[in-house]
């Protein structure tokens, strides 16, 4: 018998874009350049559960996150890296991702990308087609249910 395998829906995230970033920064000092060089304010919240399929376990990446509620935009810094392995297995050299939420089809500015490319200590910030991301659908349910909890 074949089996089945569920295949995620991208499409139903239009709102989102995703920057990988390579950097060998700690989170919160990458957080602190990214907030001292654009208009972002990212607060550093409990770790991000995600549940690792291959592993069968929970394995927790650093969380940071800012909601400009004037343009209805969500931003959430999460490292990408783990003893246990890659939150993002598809996006293996990224060391963090900036995940951009808002209800509209809106691409990342430049001048964020731009502030974020110029910081000392970052090697590399490109854009993530989040349809290349395999687990993508796991990926944003287990952000959802975190930020409820959160609140």
């Amino acid at each position: 018998m074949a089996k089945k395998k569920l295949i995620s829906e991208p499409a139903s995230y239009k709102g989102l874009k995703i920057l990988s970033i390579i950097s060998p920064l700690r989170d919160y000092k990458l957080a602190y350049f990214i907030n001292r060089d654009t208009s972002l304010n990212l607060v550093r919240k409990d770790d991000l559960p995600v549940f690792a399929e291959k592993e069968g376990k929970i394995i927790t990446y650093p969380f940071l996150s800012f909601a400009d509620t004037s343009q209805r935009v969500h931003y959430y810094l999460v490292g990408n890296n783990h003893t246990g392995g890659k939150m993002c297995p598809d996006l293996k050299q990224a060391d963090f991702l900036l995940f951009m939420i808002s209800p509209y089809e809106t691409a990342p500015s430049d001048d964020l990308f731009n502030a974020i490319k110029a910081i000392s200590g970052v090697q590399l910030v490109q854009n993530a087609d989040p349809l290349k991301i395999k687990n993508l659908e796991g990926l944003m349910s287990d952000l959802e249910l975190h930020m409820v909890g959160i609140k």
